[in-house]
């Protein structure tokens, strides 16, 4: 569940997904982005930023609420 409340909507449809309130509290496997630049967590200073949560998804082993491809701890040797 991306905002934590179960029962009221699909994952796939979650309200967070397009627009993350300043205030909300991400549960673990969901990251914060910025919409203005694409950074993870990117201005913590500034208030007038705008965001979307997103589901950590690893490409390389197909794990989800885990950790992102680039901090796969299965990442080939060639990739490295």
């Amino acid at each position: 569940m991306v905002c934590g409340r179960r029962g009221r909507h699909y994952p796939a449809n979650c309200p967070y997904l397009r627009f993350l309130p300043h205030e909300a509290t991400l549960p673990p496997g969901i990251s914060r982005f910025y919409k203005c630049c694409f950074l993870k967590d990117g201005h913590p200073d500034r208030k007038d930023w705008k965001g979307v949560a997103a589901i950590m998804e690893c490409d390389n082993c197909g794990t989800f609420l885990k950790h992102w491809t680039e901090e796969c701890p299965e990442k080939d040797s060639d990739d490295q």
